[in-house]
């Protein structure tokens, strides 16, 4: 059975008809430009954005089911956080157990340890750099070990090495059984880390299907208007603007 099954979804004008599937095991990207509806996608299934439609959550609807046990299934990283008060590291992690109305010292300590934030636990979170709090915002999700992770551009403020250790991870995570649905902009790094991709244009889907059937320059060309340089034999894979 599908984690999510999404079918004929539409958001005004800008999510038209995406019908979509994440499955056990999985990591899939969303792709395309800016206003392509990357983010109104994720957003519905974290239950932020309205919508027409159907969405299912391992098997169930999801308006269906009850907001503390979507939460506790769903877990979702925004492109941008932050905390209105001057929490510790450790306190902002802990968040990610309030679905589960706990506390549970080795979660927070798991999901410290998976984003490598454990010698931050007790600095004040507004201390660090944008890109420390990134993986600290991802650790709070972490902790709550959900069976869907959703992350809206989680490399956006991070730097090459990190970028690397946060797909990695997301793809570990992906692997144990549980799925993962991200939003990305660099083309090579969701050839190279996502199982499928998911191509959208103006709410629309142009294609779905493992990466090397997804980044083709007509693909490419109809979604950015651009020429493209792929090159999915190397590693890592390569897809430049020429």
């Amino acid at each position: 059975m599908d984690l999510i099954d999404i079918h004929e979804l539409n958001v005004g004008q800008r999510l038209v008809n995406v019908s979509l599937n994440l499955a056990p095991g999985e990591m899939l990207g969303v792709i395309g430009a800016n206003g392509a509806g990357k983010s109104t996608l994720l957003h519905c299934l974290a239950g932020i954005q309205a919508y027409q439609g159907s969405i299912r959550l391992a098997g169930s609807a999801l308006a269906a089911i009850p907001e503390r046990q979507r939460a506790q299934q769903l877990g979702f990283l925004p492109q941008s956080s932050q905390s209105a008060w001057a929490l510790s590291v450790r306190d902002v992690i802990a968040l990610g157990r309030l679905p589960w109305g706990d506390s549970d010292a080795k979660a927070i300590a798991q999901a410290a340890a998976a984003a490598q934030v454990e010698d931050w636990l007790e600095r004040q979170v507004d201390q660090l750099s944008g890109g420390q709090q990134a993986r600290v915002w991802l650790a709070r999700v972490l902790a709550g070990q959900p069976r869907v992770l959703l992350a809206d551009e989680p490399v956006a403020s991070l730097d090459l090495y990190q970028q690397q250790n946060v797909l990695r991870l997301l793809r570990r995570y992906a692997q144990s059984g549980r799925g993962v649905m991200l939003s990305i902009h660099d083309l090579s790094l969701a050839a190279r880390y996502c199982d499928r991709l998911c191509l959208l244009h103006q709410g629309r889907v142009i294609a779905v299907g493992p990466p090397k059937d997804v980044l083709t320059k007509e693909h490419l060309q109809e979604a950015f208007h651009i020429d493209v340089h792929i090159d999915l034999e190397n590693h890592p894979p390569i897809i430049v603007p020429k």
